[in-house]
């Protein structure tokens, strides 16, 4: 299949244009949007415990089936949403305290397979673990396999987990290259994965990547596209204040020695040479005809 970033998504393999215009709530139009369309998160199916050995005030993962689901009305007015999960070894609650509309009842019904990863503690009401306000995934079809770290992306109605990472995969196996725009310099100094490498890993992490550097968005891939889009952004800041300076003429001001001298003594303490060079470097900027464009920290 031959797929450019500048495709429309319809033409991807399992979109088609019904799908294509679900994808355009989530301002994905083209192939490149696709690929960009990064994780917000990562399920883990490494390490899910069997209910029976949840351990209270720890965060961790179970997978089941709802045996029960259903809205409780609250005393003091509102409603919670409840449903249970069943493994082989146990069943465990899960709650959400505010519950408006009919979303959570649609969606976690009775024999749905789902996974949960949340804060453990005891309900006394079900007298069983129970998880508040959890990350809840639906297990889809053959996605039942353990040992996999999985994406979970932003979703719009109409388009589940699955779905989405079948088509970002399909538009990762028939893409070109994805081209490198960060200076030769700068991935080899910090050590980055190319652009290429760095987008896939995102996508589709190695079994063996810690989770905690994945949900934490610190994986090498991860720190990659973080600092291409402060180089970007800082880039398009430079090229902004080199127009200014070239176009705009600003206050000319005369500085003399005596105005640092006076400037200097209403510090109650002695600068650091960072910062009288800094307190230079403005005087310098103060007497320039161009205007000054500076951050002072400190």
């Amino acid at each position: 299949m031959n797929i450019r970033f500048e495709s429309e998504v319809q033409f991807l393999k399992g979109v088609g244009p019904r799908r294509a215009q679900q994808l355009a709530k989530l301002g994905i139009k083209k192939v490149g949007d696709l690929i960009f369309h990064f994780p917000v998160r990562y399920e883990d199916r490494r390490d899910i415990q069997p209910i029976e050995k949840l351990e209270i005030g720890r965060t961790q993962t179970v997978r089941g089936s709802i045996t029960s689901a259903g809205y409780i009305n609250r005393r003091r007015g509102g409603r919670m949403f409840r449903f249970l999960i069943k493994d082989e070894t146990g069943v465990m609650s899960c709650l959400w305290f505010s519950a408006r509309g009919d979303y959570l009842a649609g969606t976690y019904r009775p024999g749905v397979n789902v996974i949960a990863t949340g804060r453990i503690s005891y309900s006394r009401y079900q007298s069983c673990f129970e998880m508040a306000h959890p990350d809840i995934s639906i297990v889809e079809g053959d996605e039942t396999a353990l040992g996999l770290l999985l994406p979970v992306y932003p979703l719009t109605e109409g388009i589940g987990q699955k779905q989405m990472r079948k088509i970002i995969a399909s538009a990762l196996e028939n893409c070109p290259p994805i081209p490198e725009i960060l200076p030769e310099q700068a991935t080899s100094r910090f050590g980055f994965p190319s652009r290429d490498a760095a987008v896939r890993q995102i996508h589709l992490p190695d079994e063996k990547t810690d989770s905690a550097l994945l949900n934490g968005f610190a994986s090498p891939a991860h720190r990659k596209m973080i600092f291409e889009e402060f180089f970007l952004l800082e880039s398009a800041m430079a090229i902004i204040r080199s127009r200014n300076t070239e176009k705009v003429k600003g206050v000319k001001l005369r500085i003399t020695k005596e105005h640092v001298k006076k400037a200097l003594s209403l510090f109650p303490f002695q600068l650091t040479p960072d910062q009288r060079n800094a307190l230079n470097e403005i005087a310098r900027d103060l007497k320039s005809e161009h205007p000054m464009n500076r951050l002072l920290q400190g």
